[in-house]
């Protein structure tokens, strides 16, 4: 008995109509920016929490490296109590916690642009905050190789645990990006196909917020600053070609 060939079944997937007038572009540019923030809102969420918890772990470490360490050297000169060796591990956590906070400071990078037409300067800033501590106290010039690694490694909670609240803190700003006022910017420079100076965002839109909008647009990743002349902003590849994916055209 012969089986009945089955039907072939055709999926036709109707590829997404490109904007054809420059409201349906701002539009489409807005819709993945919208969609871009969110994913970034995400992964330092999530980034930022999961670092948070290693900086717990590292510092239940620290308590115990603290607690033995604490053991070994006083055995020979007196039997300290346990309750003693315990606050005085917490102790040492907590002390390396206020030196790191002590010494570390969020800090804001500033670049003040004038215009080259007798506008009013604007002052662009965005925070500059690393993993690693820049403690002065810990530089080359201080202190060894060695003994800055072993400083290193203690800091190694609190160090995490700015990280961490660093990209939590990244997450909330990113929520409250003008989307509207960003995806002008971005539209320029996806329709330029190259970067886009300060002075052609002010000669086009000179109402715009340039130093509050550009400081939010370097929170996204792919966003670059251009610092020489002429200053301004560019896209790096691979988000340029996700936004002109994301709006429906070719690269």
């Amino acid at each position: 008995m012969e089986k009945t060939p089955r039907p072939k079944i055709r999926v036709r997937i109707k590829p997404r109509t490109p904007p054809t007038d420059a409201i349906s572009f701002h539009v489409a540019v807005e819709d993945t920016l919208r969609q871009k923030v969110k994913e970034a809102v995400l992964a330092n969420l999530s980034g930022g929490l999961l670092i948070c918890a290693g900086a717990v772990v590292a510092a239940i470490i620290t308590y115990w490296v603290a607690f033995a360490l604490l053991g070994f050297l006083t055995q020979w000169v007196f039997t300290m109590p346990f309750w003693l060796k315990r606050l005085l591990s917490w102790g040492i956590v907590i002390g390396l916690y206020v030196l790191h906070a002590r010494t570390n400071v969020e800090e804001l990078m500033e670049l003040e642009v004038e215009s080259r037409h007798g506008g009013s300067p604007f002052t662009i800033a965005w925070p500059a905050v690393g993993l690693l501590n820049n403690v002065e106290i810990f530089s080359p010039k201080t202190i060894g190789s060695f003994l800055r690694l072993v400083a290193a490694i203690w800091l190694t909670s609190p160090q995490l645990m700015w990280a961490g609240i660093a990209d939590v803190k990244r997450a909330m700003r990113l929520r409250q990006m003008d989307i509207p006022a960003c995806a002008t910017i971005i539209g320029m420079m996806l329709g330029k196909n190259k970067m886009v100076s300060f002075e052609e965002i002010l000669a086009a839109y000179p109402h715009l917020d340039v130093g509050r909008v550009v400081g939010q647009l370097l929170e996204l990743d792919g966003v670059v600053l251009l610092r020489e002349e002429p200053v301004g902003l560019t896209l790096t590849p691979d988000l340029r070609h996700d936004f002109l994916a994301g709006c429906g055209l070719s690269a």
